[in-house]
């Protein structure tokens, strides 16, 4: 069927020629209990899921994984183990004790979801407090930590982003993991323009990695207007990849209204890029469709840029 294509493409091109987480210390900001209280010490190290490792999966997509430890996007508290809420509770009125009573618990599996509930709660009341321990502990596995921390944190989004902000600007050692584990937090909770923001204003080598994934779960939701931010940005860099990433959203659900939007952008790498992914993604999906809008818009030069021989050889 694409031969045909082919030869109809070939017969126009001549017809025109003659026309992309036991403390160790107390937090700021955190009440000292009556007493303090001594946490046992276990390993965590056994207590949270190993990282994933595949060349193949990004930072972020790893991160999301590792917060299956977790209630799922928008999970009310009913949905969650009663002992669980309990202490999430707890940790936003005493955190300490909070840790203490998930730390006692025997079994690795429910102590490291008490953990977990812990450090959400904790973040629902202190954001900084809770951030700037699990930073102080070596012995953490911190992507959990983080994770936890912001999606618990939810709540009050700014405090959760001038947290990271200040981890990046410490040049922290998990600046980068904070950075990932806000990300995903902002677009669990369908945050994305305060999320994109912030990519976009990361001066790192992350930041092409952070926005990809940003524009590539915000286009699964609301494509259009994912595209048309991503053609706001101004790091070229960053412009690419969520670009791609929101192209590519786009075209999985409506390729031919990405194609009429692409074709009124100017003449440019973006025209190239959103006509050639828009393009493509219409022939696997509607052959005909595809082939005669090629074909009505061929002559106008409005395609002009785009390979249409690789096109049809993907």
């Amino acid at each position: 069927m694409r031969l045909r294509f082919t030869v109809m493409l070939a017969a126009t091109a001549l017809a025109v020629a003659t026309l992309r987480f036991v403390p160790t210390t107390r937090p700021t900001g955190v009440a000292s209990p009556s007493h303090e209280r001594t946490a046992p010490t276990p390993s965590l190290q056994a207590t949270v899921a190993p990282p994933v490792t595949s060349g193949n999966v990004s930072a972020i997509e790893a991160q999301e994984r590792s917060e299956a430890v977790e209630p799922e996007r928008g999970a009310s508290t009913a949905d969650q183990d009663p002992g669980s809420v309990a202490l999430e509770e707890l940790a936003r009125r005493d955190p300490f004790a909070a840790l203490a009573s998930a730390l006692a618990e025997a079994d690795e599996t429910v102590r490291r979801t008490l953990l977990v509930s812990v450090l959400r709660g904790w973040a629902r009341a202190d954001v900084v407090g809770a951030g700037t321990w699990i930073l102080s502990q070596s012995y953490l596995e911190h992507k959990v930590a983080l994770a936890a921390l912001f999606n618990g944190a939810m709540n009050r989004p700014d405090d959760a982003i001038r947290f990271a902000r200040e981890a990046v600007r410490a040049n922290s050692t998990e600046a980068n993991a904070c950075s990932e584990a806000l990300i995903s937090a902002l677009c669990n909770a369908g945050k994305f323009e305060p999320a994109a923001l912030f990519a976009a204003n990361d001066a790192r080598q992350i930041a092409a990695g952070l926005a990809s994934t940003i524009y590539r779960r915000w286009g699964e939701q609301a494509p259009r207007p994912a595209w048309e931010s991503a053609l706001t940005l101004n790091e070229p860099g960053v412009r690419v990849a969520a670009l791609e990433s929101a192209t590519h959203a786009w075209s999985l659900v409506d390729s031919k209204s990405l194609a009429d939007a692409g074709r009124q952008l100017a003449a440019g790498p973006d025209r190239t890029l959103v006509l050639t992914m828009a393009i493509r993604a219409w022939l696997d999906q509607d052959l005909d469709a595809a082939s005669a809008w090629v074909l009505r818009w061929v002559p106008t030069g409005t395609l002009e840029g785009v390979d249409l021989d690789l096109v049809l050889e993907e």
